[in-house]
């Protein structure tokens, strides 16, 4: 007995080290430590100065621009592997040529809107609007939810009502994830600064939860509100909590046997790669594309839930309703992530009856089937998840909405 009792603790010590070493560098391996942060200073003063919005969460800064590399691997990767984007002083990325057409189209969305990983002349707002000789406005910011678009249509609107005659709202399938999280790092851990307000449904109405982080400096006190986020945020509750390890390091490994255990195989693989300077790219973002399976997963969990996908055609239709109170023509423009397009391959499209629903009350242009008629390798920069649509994928998306303009 008392040898059991040994092993089991050698065991529980070893799984410790383990998992603390090789959780150091690999984000998605998290345990108790990650469940509350310590903000380092000059981290703070670097994302205030950089895209903190105390309604917003987030959002790009004006008369600013960057070069981002392009990640990726295999034939997927295109060049060359790194991107330029400017942001006016509108606060809204650079449309070169085109801005001195009429603002005839404004859009809003998450990072897929904004197009990022092409430069500013590969956008579907540039192709479209080379299309209709008119600036086709692009307010799109990295990592929003369609909750988060919609305020930022709020905030813009008003500079555009005299110009403007169609207002486009983008999105990812994933958009039913944030909808859903009022702090990223909850849902894409390591995110620590992704504070974000959402929506909530009261008796049948919506209602918007202010983003938690109104004043930089809460961050000093951020425990003080920790019992708050964790109610607002689904993902904490069913993503988060399910997906850590903790002590008893044996009987959580074995709760999580499907993600965890083939995870810290395919991280000490990692680790062994890059340590003997293997250059096996496909080994060493194994761990990443097995944590990225989940994720998926977890996304499509949220589209069989009816109260969820409730909250998400109410977000929209709102959207919809407030469009139309200005006289204008709101369009939802759904596009899909390549790992969505290789999925189908086998599966059935898991949001097919939430789009159809959409479309009896909208115009709707869903991507998908115009994607998988092509070589689906060839719209995306990269074969990473996430990866973002490439200049040809961006060419497509905007025939398609001239097509319903």
């Amino acid at each position: 007995m008392l040898i059991s009792i040994l092993i089991l603790i050698i065991f529980e010590i070893t799984l410790y080290l383990l998992i603390r070493y090789l959780k150091h560098d690999f984000q998605w391996l998290i345990t108790n430590e990650d469940e509350y942060i310590s903000f380092n200073k000059e981290d703070v003063n670097k994302f205030y100065s950089n895209s903190y919005h105390k309604e917003l969460g987030w959002d790009r800064r004006s008369d600013t621009n960057k070069n981002e590399f392009i990640k990726g691997y295999g034939e997927y990767k295109i060049n060359p592997s790194v991107s330029h984007y400017s942001i006016n002083k509108y606060n809204s990325r650079s449309n070169l040529i085109h801005e001195k057409y009429q603002k005839k189209i404004i859009t809003f969305g998450d990072s897929y809107t904004f197009c990022r990983h092409v430069n500013d002349d590969q956008t579907w707002q540039w192709h479209l609007s080379k299309l209709i000789k008119a600036n086709v406005v692009n307010h799109g910011v990295g990592n929003y939810g369609v909750d988060q678009s919609l305020q930022k249509f709020y905030h813009e609107i008003d500079k555009y009502q005299n110009e403007a005659e169609v207002i486009i709202l983008g999105g990812v399938p994933e958009s039913i994830v944030r909808i859903n999280s009022v702090w990223k790092h909850y849902s894409e851990y390591g995110n620590i600064f992704g504070f974000k307000g959402r929506y909530i449904l009261e008796e049948g109405k919506l209602v918007w939860i202010d983003n938690i982080l109104s004043d930089i400096s809460m961050l000093n006190c951020i425990d003080k509100y920790y019992d708050k986020i964790k109610k607002y945020d689904l993902c904490y509750q069913q993503k988060f909590t399910k997906d850590k390890i903790q002590f008893p390091y044996m009987y959580h490994l074995l709760r999580t046997y499907k993600r965890n255990i083939p995870l810290l195989s395919y991280l000490i693989m990692r680790k062994l790669a890059m340590k003997y300077a293997l250059k096996n790219e496909k080994l060493i973002n194994k761990a990443y594309d097995h944590v990225m399976q989940f994720n998926h997963l977890f996304t499509i969990s949220l589209y069989e839930n009816p109260a969820h996908l409730h909250l998400f055609q109410k977000i929209i239709m709102n959207f919809t309703e407030s469009v139309e109170k200005i006289n204008m023509k709101p369009i939802y423009l759904f596009i899909p992530y390549l790992h969505d397009l290789m999925y189908f391959r086998e599966n059935d499209i898991y949001y097919n009856s939430f789009i159809t629903k959409l479309k009896k009350h909208m115009t709707v242009i869903d991507m998908t089937n115009e994607f998988m008629n092509h070589k689906i390798e060839n719209l995306y920069v990269s074969k990473s998840y996430g990866s973002h649509v490439s200049p040809l994928g961006n060419e497509i998306i905007a025939n398609s909405i001239k097509k319903v303009i």
